[in-house]
């Protein structure tokens, strides 16, 4: 069998020592609307030393039988080493063929071969490449490739050389085999997510030692602290992590060596992990499946990074030690990185017959935008007088094909924090940014772009928060947005809240069974009433200010809950805010406002609204018997009416 390191790569040639004796086989299933397999086997004998391969099988989609074929040839004229091939298609195609190694001697051998394969079933949703076009293009790729300049700083890793000619007639030997299962499909596209999550699924086998497998995710937008998710596998089975995502991020990995993989929110992918033994010794092997992903792992291989944005990877990142550059510092950064985005897109159209669609629109996005991020970073570092000698750097804006597209968003911020510049000495960075550029946001952007990105600006508010102050100022600004933000918004939002809640410790409401705050106010007599008051009563309090005209819409609904509940042990009370006792009377004349009446005076506003945690108006809270808290923050007098009735009959 051919022997090596664990295959992952997508349509990477792979060599190694052979056996004794020299057999050739293959075999396949023809594709269709079901499953099914194909198995063949091949052996050689002879008196010399030689090179073959030993067996094959393989899995793919069918109704008609697979087909089975198996070769016995000479072996090599005597000892020596000889060389075996190996190719791998997503582990639903796979073969292999040997040469006789070199030497002295003669041998005869005979090869024996046969192959079964049969599928039933429904019809599969996995798309399976285009594998004639993919080698083609290989091969086209092959004869220009070494003549093709390649920018400088360009890091390659060593690899084997194979002989040009040998490996191009190789690639057309493949696919005149594999003429018949040249088939494309598209994968469906990705939608931002507001509140989903990626998943990592790892199935082992063959668990003869500990696995280690470490997984770190990092958002550069939104851009948000690192986290790190590890197991421990010391037996076989099926392993789950996951991360929260908006959008297909990558996710680094490490199971013995590292490596990146593209997750999809509301998608799993799945990791094969393991031991095999190879020439007589266990070693730790783990594969995955999907273009994609194989497609990535040959362009950090060949290039040197997984995405253009990977700032710390560039050539030009000797000019971001630097706090300013000249005019000729930035001209030169910027050659260096024009080369590279050439190069870099040569390298993606390479590939753009074996990857889906949306897939390889976002990896040229991806590498324009990031350019214009880096120029944008660059361009601030020169002076005041040399940024009059350039352009500014932009970019296409309102765009929506560049939903999915991370450095699109990172351009948009950076772009906002130039153009809207701040003190950075005074509080609350996040809030006075985000204020700042409000207008600037409604003007660049629209639709889903805006939505995405807008969501992201307003989680921030709360994520940077490093006080009850910023959480507060971050609740005014959400409140005001409240009325534009979908469900799926206001979700994601409040989740960024309820972390930063947690881990400053604040207390952001009031828990049934505190004891509600107490207050001293004046009715429209003059007279001061208390919460004591209404002790052995359920109070319901009505939080109010003259100038909320969503409160005043209110007052039909209170009046009409008031009459359902007066002659019961219940109580409405509605207190007002503002000192604005003129306009506070007039209302509650006008329309007739029941309940008790109450109006804050000198700090009695801004006491009840902390103790109380209002950040909107209108404010509900309802207060059992004991002057306890039943629910802060409760419903309005349209839904509010079944649960007073509960905690009547319960009085």
């Amino acid at each position: 069998m051919v022997t090596g390191t664990p295959w992952r790569d997508n349509w990477v040639i792979k060599w190694a020592v052979l056996g004794p004796g020299l057999g050739l086989a293959w075999g396949w299933d023809w594709p269709g609307a079901g499953t099914g397999t194909g198995t063949g086997t091949g052996t050689g004998a002879g008196t010399g030393t030689g090179t073959g391969i030993g067996a094959w099988t393989g899995t793919g989609l069918g109704l008609e039988p697979g087909l089975g074929l198996g070769l016995g040839l000479e072996p090599g004229p005597g000892p020596g080493p000889g060389l075996g091939l190996r190719l791998d298609w997503n582990r639903d195609w796979d073969w292999g063929w040997g040469w006789p190694g070199a030497g002295t001697g003669t041998g005869t051998g005979t090869g024996t071969g046969a192959g079964t394969g049969a599928g039933t079933g429904a019809t599969t949703t996995r798309s399976q490449p285009c594998i004639i076009r993919h080698l083609l293009r290989l091969v086209a790729h092959e004869l220009v490739r070494s003549a093709a300049p390649v920018p400088p700083n360009i890091r390659h890793k060593p690899k084997q050389k194979l002989n040009s000619m040998k490996k191009i007639t190789l690639l057309l030997l493949t696919a005149f085999f594999l003429c018949h299962a040249c088939k494309v499909q598209q994968e469906k596209e990705p939608q931002i997510s507001l509140n989903d999550s990626g998943f990592i699924k790892i199935i082992a086998e063959n668990v003869i030692d500990t696995i280690n497998v470490k997984t770190q995710f990092c958002s550069s937008f939104p851009l948000r602290s690192c986290t790190f998710k590890n197991i421990t596998i010391s037996k076989p089975g099926e392993y789950f992590l996951s991360y929260r995502m908006t959008k297909p991020e990558l996710v680094r990995i490490t199971i013995g060596e590292s490596f990146q993989l593209l997750l999809l929110p509301k998608d799993t992918t799945l990791i094969n992990v393991g031991y095999k033994t190879i020439n007589q010794e266990s070693k730790l092997y783990f594969n995955f499946s999907g273009r994609i992903n194989e497609y990535l792992q040959i362009k950090k291989r060949d290039i040197g990074y997984y995405t253009f944005f990977e700032i710390d990877d560039l050539p030009v990142y000797k000019f971001f030690h630097k706090m300013t550059i000249s005019k000729d510092e930035y001209k030169e950064a910027l050659s260096v990185l024009e080369s590279h985005v050439k190069y870099y897109e040569t390298f993606i159209k390479d590939y753009k017959q074996s990857l889906p669609g949306w897939f390889y629109e976002l990896e040229i996005l991806n590498t324009r935008y990031g350019s214009a991020y880096i120029k944008l970073l660059l361009y601030k570092k020169l002076s005041m007088e040399d940024q009059k000698r350039f352009s500014e750097p932009v970019i296409l804006f309102n765009n929506p094909v560049a939903t999915l597209s991370t450095p699109f968003y990172a351009f948009v911020l950076e772009y906002l924090y130039f153009k809207r510049p701040i003190d950075l000495s005074k509080p609350h960075l996040v809030s006075r940014h985000y204020r700042a550029q409000s207008d600037l946001i409604d003007s660049l952007l629209t639709g889903d772009t805006k939505k995405y990105f807008l969501s992201c600006r307003l989680a921030d508010l709360y994520y940077f928060s490093d006080s009850a102050e910023d959480v507060k100022i971050a609740d005014t600004i959400v409140n005001a947005q409240s009325p534009n933000l979908t469900s799926d918004q206001k979700e994601f939002i409040s989740y960024y809240k309820a972390l930063v809640v947690k881990a400053l410790d604040i207390k952001d409401s009031l828990s049934q069974g505190d004891k509600a705050p107490g207050f001293y106010l004046k009715d429209m007599n003059g007279d001061v009433l208390a919460l004591s008051n209404f002790k052995n009563k359920i109070v319901y309090v009505h939080f109010w200010a003259t100038w909320c005209e969503p409160c005043i819409k209110e007052i039909p609904y209170l009046n009409q809950l008031y009459s359902n509940l007066n002659n019961q042990n219940f109580e409405l009370v509605n207190i007002c805010l503002d000192d604005n006792p003129d306009t506070w009377k007039k209302i509650i004349v006008k329309t007739n406002f029941k309940g008790i009446n109450l109006i804050c005076k000198g700090n009695w506003e801004k006491s009840l609204m902390e103790k109380y945690f209002i950040t909107e108006l209108p404010h509900y809270t309802l207060i059992d018997g004991n002057g306890s808290i039943i629910k802060n923050k409760c419903s309005g007098p349209n839904a509010i009416n079944p649960e007073i009735i509960k905690y009547l009959d319960y009085e």
